[in-house]
């Protein structure tokens, strides 16, 4: 009986570890990982320092900032749309987010808060312009990119925006571990907070129908209209966040 137990479970750990093989084999993510590996190979052979422990700590901190506009982006591009103007956003935000706290000389938090506001009352412009009014996303987030860098040399006047409060200081130099900040604390979170809910939710499966069909996913219920203007909302909250 033991026996018969032993090799039943023996059995079940070999089926489970043939199925994650073959779903880390034939997924869709397969191609970009090996392009990765690849070319991660390629720069090490190349330069051996290319893989040193500081430069990875820098590549990974400012991937960081990337991929948190990147997880938006991603959003909004299985919703069907895109964004050109994350840029722009990311940028404007900072400078409103870093003059609410000289300038005005508001709290961090409402100043930070101020900051996000602008990030997503951009994005909500850009989802009511392309989905109530018909204007293609790429007219639209185009001239909102050219309108932010307006506006970053209308908010800064063209000079940089200092000084800032001792406690930005402290949470840019922070050290959570092997050198990385909180952006790529918050790029872990946001990765899998943004993958469980595209993968695993109601949300997330409305939203790939909305990106797949709009036509099909409006017949069957889904309000494709709000899960637009919801993932540009998302995207420019997102860059504001970066």
């Amino acid at each position: 009986m033991a026996r018969a137990n032993a090799a039943s479970a023996a059995n079940n750990e070999s089926t489970a570890l043939r199925q994650i093989g073959t779903r880390l084999l034939t997924g869709g993510e397969v191609g970009v990982i090996a392009a990765l590996v690849l070319l991660t190979a390629f720069f090490y052979a190349l330069e051996p320092a290319f893989m040193s422990p500081r430069n990875l700590r820098a590549i990974l901190n400012v991937v960081s900032f990337v991929g948190i506009i990147a997880i938006g982006q991603t959003v909004l591009l299985v919703a069907g749309e895109f964004d050109l103007s994350v840029g722009s956003v990311a940028g404007l935000s900072a400078v409103v987010a870093a003059k609410l706290m000289t300038a005005l000389a508001l709290p961090v938090p409402i100043a930070l808060l101020g900051g996000l506001g602008v990030g997503m009352a951009l994005g909500l412009v850009n989802g009511l312009i392309v989905v109530r009014l018909g204007i293609p996303a790429f007219i639209q987030t185009l001239g909102v990119l050219f309108v932010g860098q307006g506006l970053i040399q209308v908010v800064t006047n063209g000079y940089p925006v200092y000084p800032l409060p001792e406690s930005i200081t402290a949470i840019g130099r922070a050290n959570l571990g092997f050198g990385l900040g909180w952006s790529f604390a918050f790029f872990i979170v946001a990765v899998i907070i943004a993958d469980f809910i595209l993968r695993k939710t109601v949300v997330g499966r409305n939203m790939y129908a909305t990106g797949g069909n709009k036509e099909v996913a409006r017949l069957v219920g889904i309000n494709t209209a709000r899960y637009k203007i919801a993932a540009f909302v998302t995207v420019g909250g997102l860059a504001a966040v970066a």
